[in-house]
């Protein structure tokens, strides 16, 4: 049997929200990893940390905007939410919950993120503060959303999209081959390579 229009596109969407989730998930990783490391002024380490935040912002902005013309979480949820609403449930995530953080990423991205605000340019990051987004609220949503959306990836019959795993320990490598090439102590075979 044909599936109609409509459920292709959820399940398009579904695919897409799902890989974005899960570089949202990555780079979380990776943020917490660079976070236990130091800068030396403006090295690689920086410029990559802030990439990253900004690239997972932008993420999450496209996964919780809440218009109707969008094919976002919420476009999913109006279409299944008889199937996501349990899900969400059992992980201690609510409806309500996940509509505040949308609200707090709309306020981001429109007032400095996506678009520089008048009045907020005077004091950038009070608007970051005033929206309120906490990690661990992010953490939640994203873990709930990615398995409330991989469960209607199987009961719509799809082949679950394939995510390798990430530990962040490479970051740790780059670290300690940072500080050991600033302490001097890369041997001169290595450095003659360079």
């Amino acid at each position: 049997m044909r599936k109609p229009q409509e459920d292709w596109r959820i399940i398009r969407t579904v695919r897409r929200l799902l890989q974005e989730l899960a570089w949202v998930r990555i780079e979380g990783i990776a943020l917490r990893e660079l976070e236990k490391g130091h800068s030396i002024g403006l090295d690689f380490f920086r410029v990559a940390h802030t990439a990253l935040r900004g690239d997972r912002l932008l993420r999450l902005v496209r996964i919780f905007e809440d218009r109707r013309d969008v094919a976002s979480f919420w476009y999913v949820y109006r279409c299944r939410s008889k199937a996501i609403r349990p899900i969400l449930e059992r992980s201690d995530v609510t409806v309500r919950s996940l509509q505040s953080l949308s609200t707090k990423l709309k306020l981001i991205r429109d007032k400095t993120f996506v678009h520089i605000d008048k009045d907020g340019v005077w004091d950038p990051a009070q608007l970051y503060r005033a929206a309120g987004v906490k990690g661990k609220e992010v953490h939640q949503a994203v873990n709930a959303v990615w398995r409330a959306l991989r469960k209607l990836e199987r009961e719509m019959g799809e082949t679950p999209l394939q995510v390798g795993r990430y530990s962040g320990k490479d970051i740790r490598t780059l670290f300690k081959a940072r500080d050991s090439y600033s302490r001097g102590s890369i041997t001169k075979e290595h450095q003659s390579r360079e």
